[in-house]
């Protein structure tokens, strides 16, 4: 017999199963361009949750390497606050350097979390798909240049 908890239960982990796929599907497209550099690239993925004092969070993130050991980083915090829950989302140079920031958004909910996740993860890896795009050409450019020189 399924209890009011174990329904909850379900809907937070189908949510958390069906965020890793939305990121993986995301992560197998960088692979597949990092691929085209050539050599190995850093290329990365994961949904993971973590519980602190401020209480839980649930980071997904996708990394793409574009050459000489670089990457370009997606990346979701969903922070649990008082308020609501906090989204926020960036993509960065490296994993450290902001390029772009998304506003952030407190929902009321977990319920309006998983309507608003999907469609934010799709923005976020939208805006920031022509930055990894113009740096895999650049590398690409580059190892052409330095395999053509004497």
């Amino acid at each position: 017999m399924k209890l009011p908890e174990d329904e909850i239960t379900i809907s937070a982990l189908n949510f958390w199963a069906q965020t890793y796929q939305q990121v993986a599907a995301f992560w197998r497209y960088l692979r597949e361009q990092s691929s085209n550099v050539g050599g190995t690239q850093l290329t990365a993925f994961n949904v993971e949750c973590q519980s602190d004092a401020t209480g839980p969070t649930i980071s997904a993130w996708a990394e793409g390497g574009i050459g000489n050991g670089e990457a370009i980083t997606w990346w979701l915090d969903i922070n649990y606050r008082e308020n609501g829950w906090l989204l926020s989302a960036s993509v960065s140079w490296n994993g450290n350097d902001t390029i772009i920031k998304l506003p952030e958004q407190v929902v009321a909910d977990f319920r309006a979390v998983q309507k608003v996740v999907p469609l934010l993860l799709e923005e976020l890896f939208k805006v920031g798909l022509p930055t990894f795009e113009l740096a895999i050409e650049r590398s690409k450019k580059n190892k052409l240049e330095v395999e053509d020189s004497p």
